[in-house]
């Protein structure tokens, strides 16, 4: 079970990585008020959110 959570917070890590450098690179080609943008980072919260969640029930 352990190992199950490791993994999933593992590929949750890599998932936000994924995701900022995504959204910094639509942020440098539409700008970073841009709406694909904004939905992007409003993503890249709603992970970041998760994996708080996951921590703090270790």
């Amino acid at each position: 079970m352990e190992d199950d959570r490791s993994m999933f917070q593992i590929e949750l890590i890599e998932k936000i990585e994924v995701t900022r450098a995504n959204m910094i690179s639509l942020g440098l080609e539409e700008g970073f008020t841009s709406e694909n943008t904004l939905q992007m980072s409003q993503f890249l919260d709603e992970l970041l959110n998760q994996l708080h969640q996951i921590r703090i029930r270790h």
